[in-house]
């Protein structure tokens, strides 16, 4: 197996891998399903680094976002540190908790209305003819709160913005107006005729189309937020049990053995129909691996509560698609875009 001599390199590898939004698109991508194994190969290298137990604990977790109550924007935390959540538990009525299916011996997440009132009380949600009506100024902050590529673009705009102030020499002006346009296309993007038509939207992945749903609509909005962050979850646990999974398969079986599984595991998601069109990543086989192992190893506790957990996770995140999607319908039935078949 290879080494990895240093930590920075490990970090390199093992972000590539696990915190980017790396999705290797099989149908059509160059990268066939022994390309993608490798990737798993890898990630399990770069956990394990000069000394697999030394290393195991510097590697940062997929991050996920939790609402920040100060500033109703979104703050990374680790997702195994659960004292954010906790604590608003702590201080919300029962009534009030938005409740999560339990598994035994699984922590489960708990979203509570306190813990995602600061983006529906702070967000003003309109409808998709009164956003197309405000000014461009105005467009570009609504936007700016609800999508992350418009908020990227806001935030170059306000410091090209602030040097145009410091400096109004013809370049800083020039790229401050670059930085505008930019950003004001972005958000009209999002807004524009063409894209809220019935043939556009039966276009969109669920993905898409709920994310679209969420730019008009506090409820979508919190459910997508809701299934985001358990995805993200789902991704980051996935990984630190692969990899733990991993390394027991390997003093059992020998690495030729693990390399051969992940193989066959990344050819049957290439194949299968369900999956075809979705981005088929590192984490998307190791959650495979894991589901094989603990069915080949039915009297295994730990891979039981393992497979227990991804299963835990998957129902959630659909959960809050579901209703997500159930919001999306709703609007844009309600807006007269779509009609009941389009359903």
């Amino acid at each position: 197996m290879m080494m990895i001599s240093t930590k920075s390199k490990l970090r390199n590898i093992f972000l590539l891998l696990a915190i980017a939004n790396v999705n290797f698109c099989v149908k059509g991508h160059p990268m066939n399903s022994a390309k993608l194994a490798e990737e798993v190969k890898d990630g399990l290298n770069a956990a394990h680094g000069d000394s697999l137990s030394n290393n195991l604990g510097t590697v940062p977790d997929v991050p996920h976002q939790i609402p920040n109550d100060k500033s109703g924007t979104p703050a990374i935390e680790d997702p195994k540190d659960m004292k954010g959540f906790n604590k608003a538990l702590k201080s919300t009525p029962e009534s009030e908790k938005l409740g999560t299916s339990s598994v035994e011996g699984i922590p489960q997440p708990e979203f509570d209305r306190g813990f995602l009132r600061p983006f529906g009380a702070k967000m003003k949600f309109l409808k998709p003819d009164q956003v197309q009506k405000l000014s461009t100024d105005d467009l570009i902050t609504y936007m700016a709160e609800k999508d992350k590529n418009v908020r990227d673009l806001a935030i170059k705009l306000r410091d090209a913005k602030q040097d145009s102030t410091k400096n109004g020499t013809p370049e800083i002006k020039q790229t401050y107006d670059k930085a505008y346009e930019k950003t004001k296309a972005a958000a009209e993007k999002l807004v524009s005729e063409e894209s809220l038509t019935r043939d556009a939207l039966l276009k969109l992945t669920e993905e898409q189309y709920v994310e679209k749903a969420a730019l008009f609509d506090k409820d979508v909005y919190r459910n997508n937020l809701k299934r985001q962050t358990y995805e993200k979850l789902l991704r980051s646990e996935t990984d630190v049990l692969y990899r733990e999974v991993a390394r027991i398969f390997i003093a059992r079986e020998g690495e030729p053995a693990l390399t051969a599984k992940i193989e066959r595991l990344a050819l049957t998601l290439e194949n299968n129909a369900d999956t075809r069109s979705k981005p088929i990543d590192y984490l998307a086989i190791a959650a495979d691996f894991l589901k094989n192992q603990a069915n080949l190893h039915a009297d295994d506790p730990e891979l039981n509560l393992y497979k227990a957990e991804i299963k835990a996770r998957e129902i959630e995140a659909n959960r809050a698609m579901k209703e997500a999607l159930k919001g999306a319908d709703k609007l844009f039935k309600r807006n007269k875009i779509l009609k009941s078949p389009d359903m």
